[in-house]
């Protein structure tokens, strides 16, 4: 299954952002979780994942660019962890089923 994750630019969602699926026999792309946005605000900084057929997002958002990694499971979104670093330019991986994100530090980058 291919899967996309891309920032909303209209109406009130606008900046949110959405995962979606390509549904290969209806032939368009599917938001997963109907019209669900799943980031609480504006992000502009993210990167898609997958791990065994499950999809992960790590995203950055807010003044300070916190970064929050969530995975897609049993129909809802889970944050992983706490948020406690900040930055852009977001990697995210996995060794051995364990999420790892890489990132520029934004607040120290000059």
């Amino acid at each position: 299954m291919h899967y996309i994750l891309y920032r909303n630019l209209q109406g009130e969602k606008s900046g949110k952002g959405e995962v979606a699926y390509y549904n290969s026999s209806q032939k368009k792309w599917i938001l997963i979780k109907g019209n669900f946005d799943f980031t609480p605000g504006r992000t502009n900084i993210s990167d898609l994942a997958m791990n065994h057929d499950i999809p992960y997002v790590a995203y950055a958002q807010g003044s300070h660019m916190d970064i929050t990694v969530e995975m897609f499971n049993n129909g809802e979104w889970f944050q992983l962890g706490t948020t406690n670093a900040s930055g852009n330019y977001i990697n995210l991986n996995f060794k051995e089923h364990i999420p790892y994100v890489s990132f520029t530090n934004a607040l120290l980058a000059k």
